[in-house]
């Protein structure tokens, strides 16, 4: 009989054994918990006008999307609002991005990402979502030009967390530091005498080879289009046909304004063509 036990313990022990070789080298198998997602390098420096990308990698793939929550901290390490009160948040216009000073977190508003349907934290964040089975992953954040002169480096701090229906953990803090351009700003006043806005018609900015169209919505739109020293541009207007339908050219009037106070105005029936180029130069 102690034969018979003695047999039955080494067999049992080798099947465990067997068992724990086999969860450990399957990734198959479901594993507990959550993985880990950890940035790569938390510090950037970049100049206005230029984005900065970290880098993060996730500890082991998931099957389904994860969700980041990014607050932007103020001097006491708290979150800043990133959005305010518009309306019914149950009818799905609750509340609206706010525009931060220097900087754009290119994501959705905890809002506009839906999840004031959870009871998510509000005022503040905004949400990053990252595919299914990403094993690394990279967040940007943008340095907004600005017009003033000679400030001084700025660094803003990031907490990322998960949200509540987060499929991973990260508890991470990024900082941004923001070396200040000589930079300025073009102005572009679009006007409409209908109110309908542009139909059709547009004008390009061309800066360093990038182009970005511009067009009225409504009676009028006004843009400013930033630019540091030595970057080339060009600016032209597209029509939409003539007078008359299609194009309503005849209710199309623009004012481009220059750093310096040159303007550049067109309109009704605006030329096509070039409007200005040249190498910007931000005044003293």
């Amino acid at each position: 009989m102690k034969y018979i036990y003695n047999k039955i313990t080494i067999v049992l022990a080798v099947t465990l054994v067997f068992f724990y070789t086999a969860c450990e080298d399957d990734d198959s198998i479901p594993r507990r918990g959550k993985p880990t997602i950890t940035v790569v390098e938390s510090a950037k420096t970049v100049d206005e006008g230029q984005s900065a990308v970290y880098d993060f990698n996730v500890e082991y793939p998931v099957n389904e999307s994860i969700f980041i929550r990014i607050d932007v901290l103020d001097a006491d390490g708290n979150p800043i609002p990133t959005t305010e009160p518009i309306g019914d948040p149950n009818s799905g216009n609750g509340y609206a991005a706010l525009v931060l000073d220097d900087i754009n977190v290119p994501y959705n508003t905890w809002f506009d990402s839906g999840f004031f349907s959870y009871g998510y934290l509000g005022g503040s964040g905004y949400v990053a979502e990252i595919p299914a089975f990403t094993e690394s992953f990279s967040l940007s954040i943008d340095a907004l030009l600005d017009s003033v002169a000679d400030e001084a480096p700025e660094t803003y701090t990031f907490r990322l967390t998960g949200v509540s229906t987060a499929a991973a953990v990260i508890d991470e803090e990024i900082t941004l530091t923001i070396n200040n351009v000589n930079a300025c700003i073009w102005t572009l006043v679009t006007n409409d005498a209908f109110g309908d806005g542009w139909n059709g018609g547009f004008i390009t900015a061309t800066i360093n080879g990038v182009d970005t169209n511009y067009a009225a919505s409504g009676e009028g739109s006004t843009f400013e289009i930033g630019m540091v020293d030595n970057d080339v541009y060009s600016f032209s207007y597209t029509p939409n046909g003539g007078a008359g339908s299609p194009g309503w050219e005849e209710e199309n009037t623009y004012t481009l304004t220059a750093p310096d106070g040159t303007e550049f105005s067109d309109g009704p029936v605006p030329a096509a063509g070039e409007i200005t180029s040249g190498t910007n130069i931000c005044p003293n």
